[in-house]
């Protein structure tokens, strides 16, 4: 459809839903196409983290940028960067504290440096 063929334009860089989350969400939306509910819901929570992932570099560099503070910009843009991940997001949405630990378990044995990208990231305050 029209809709779908919209949602699927565009990359990850330019705001489009061109993400694999985004992808495997659409697909399912093709007649013959077969989709579980829990991989549906995983793909879509993997989207939104990555939307907010977008939205909270945004919020945290346009007021140094508008302000002309090149270093904190820089230092701010680094860190971030280095740390940025959509699954810190997802583990963020979780509010079950058995779940949302059983999920940081699961990221972890995958990425060991997980723990430490949500501190660096707490630490610019963009997960509040």
């Amino acid at each position: 459809s029209q809709n779908v063929a919209r949602l699927s334009a565009g990359s990850g860089k330019d705001g489009g839903l061109g993400t694999d989350a985004a992808r495997t969400i659409l697909q399912a939306a093709y007649p013959g196409a077969h989709m579980t509910g829990a991989a549906i819901n995983e793909a879509v929570d993997n989207l939104v983290g990555a939307n907010q992932m977008i939205q909270a570099k945004a919020k945290l560099l346009t007021p140094l940028r508008n302000s002309g503070n090149v270093k904190g910009y820089n230092t701010a843009k680094l860190t971030f960067d280095q740390n940025a991940d959509p699954r810190v997001w997802e583990y963020m949405n979780i509010q079950d504290p058995a779940a949302r630990a059983a999920f940081g378990k699961q990221v972890a044995r995958q990425d060991p440096t997980f723990a430490g990208r949500v501190k660096a990231l707490d630490s610019l305050g963009v997960l509040k």
